[in-house]
């Protein structure tokens, strides 16, 4: 699709995503998606190989990822939306090359002005142990959390066996270039594990202490291993 508008639209109870947007210049506005059943794999929303995307103004409750950024997106903004109830939270991935189609790439995506309740996670960047590939230009803003048990969680290992992922080999994405500003609502359970050398240039401000390996800041230094 290109150049089109997805808005006033309700979805309940879909038996697997309930949006997954490829393409480019697609605005998606004024959409309420509500999963009532015990249904996984119910994410609210999930881009693929698109560009220019702009999510807003919309409300989810499902089962799995809110918003999920998946390998192949670019220039992609969500702002102003509430996440009533999702526990995989607003995910960047997973980002699997070669373990699934597409170019291992994530670049330029900006989540804004958010409510999220009721998660595992907060705000998450996922890329599958063994995948090669680049994150870049993430940033997450004004996320305000609700019992939420990682506010920010990072990570390299990512496997989803149940999905027949094998995740056997030795690379690691690049992830770089990454913004969280004022996530505020919960206390602590940040969470950031990167190999050495692998995510660089991260900047955490106003965000819950919790634990920081392998990950470097805008000065080039480690950042502490409270995070903050």
């Amino acid at each position: 699709a290109a150049n089109c508008t997805i808005h006033d639209l309700a979805i309940t109870n879909s038996p697997f995503w309930n949006i997954r947007i490829g393409g480019s210049g697609i605005e998606v506005r004024n959409i309420a998606v509500t999963v009532t059943t015990s249904t996984k794999n119910t994410d609210g929303i999930d881009t693929y190989n698109a560009n220019g995307v702009w999510i807003h103004d919309s409300t989810f409750t499902v089962n799995d990822d809110c918003v999920a950024i998946k390998q192949g997106s670019h220039n992609v903004v969500v702002d102003n939306i509430s996440c009533l109830g999702a526990p995989h939270g607003l995910s960047i991935g997973s980002v699997s090359y070669p373990y699934s189609l597409g170019p291992a790439s994530v670049s330029n995506i900006l989540f804004q002005n958010i409510k999220l309740s009721k998660g595992t996670n907060g705000c998450r960047i996922k890329t599958v142990k063994g995948a090669t590939g680049l994150v870049q230009g993430i940033t997450y803003r004004n996320i305000v959390l609700t019992s939420t048990s990682n506010p920010v969680i990072v990570t390299q290992q990512y496997c989803d066996t149940s999905g027949g992922q094998v995740c056997d080999g030795t690379g690691n994405v690049l992830i770089k270039d990454v913004v969280f500003e004022n996530v505020t609502g919960v206390t602590k359970g940040t969470k950031i594990t990167c190999a050495s050398g692998t995510c660089t240039n991260f900047k955490l401000s106003g965000v819950p202490p919790g634990t920081c390996t392998g990950v470097t800041g805008t000065n080039g230094n480690a950042l502490p291993s409270t995070c903050v």
